[in-house]
């Protein structure tokens, strides 16, 4: 059943902000072209509708220059979907690329994206994105990142992620229950394992366990690590 993206698009725009010098379009990530594009798409870029429109060869990222951030913002958004997917209307990604203008500056655009639909593996098939155009030069040693903001209370947000290990390792801190969660956050106001132990009225024994299955499930070394994978998450 084809998509009906002017009704998406409407549905969708409670969630997405419009401003000045911005834009927005459809892409078609298998066929890696676009599907829709604004009108303000010409205005803003300096490209053709036409000149856009459902050509596979089309890009608005010079390739050669910043291929390894493309990629990476690939995989970061493949591999959250894929994690996500029951949940994903409830969520809207926000990241950055380096936009090539027709007249040759490169610029930072902000994006913010919505998944429309998906193939069989759960990757993205169609993303609906706005874009903001940044006027200003593109610093391509300035660090990127990629924020997955949840509209749910009762779900998870991951704030700039710069890499997949990162969002990998955002996801395993989610995956801890509330005691451990909270003896985390104990642990890193400097409470000691007696201190716990008055405090939650369980033993130490078992807050030894705690930690230990806190460490094995967030894949770190040690407790302060962990702390400051859940610090960055904003877990507490």
């Amino acid at each position: 059943m084809p998509v009906d993206f002017e009704n998406i698009i409407e549905d969708h725009k409670k969630f997405l902000s419009i401003g000045n010098n911005t834009f927005h379009y459809i892409f078609d990530c298998n066929k890696l072209r676009f599907e829709y594009l604004s009108p303000s798409f010409t205005e803003e870029t300096g490209y053709a509708i036409d000149e856009a429109l459902y050509n596979s060869n089309f890009s608005l990222t010079p390739i050669e220059d910043y291929g390894p951030i493309v990629k990476t913002l690939g995989e970061l958004l493949t591999y959250f979907v894929i994690n996500y997917r029951e949940h994903i209307n409830q969520y809207t990604t926000f990241y950055y690329y380096p936009l090539l203008h027709k007249n040759g500056n490169v610029y930072p655009c902000l994006v913010q994206v919505r998944i429309l639909d998906f193939n069989e593996d759960g990757s993205a098939k169609n993303v609906l994105a706005y874009n903001q155009i940044i006027h200003k030069k593109y610093d391509k040693n300035k660090a990127f990142n990629m924020s997955f903001i949840s509209h749910d209370h009762s779900l998870p947000s991951f704030y700039q992620v710069d890499s997949l290990e990162s969002l990998k390792q955002g996801i395993l801190i989610r995956n801890l229950s509330k005691r451990e969660i909270e003896i985390l956050k104990l642990v890193s106001e400097g409470y000691s394992n007696n201190s716990i132990s008055s405090m939650l009225n369980i033993s130490i024994h078992t807050i030894s366990t705690h930690k230990k299955n806190i460490i094995s499930k967030t894949n770190t070394s040690n407790i302060m690590v962990a702390i400051q994978k859940a610090i960055l998450q904003k877990i507490f």
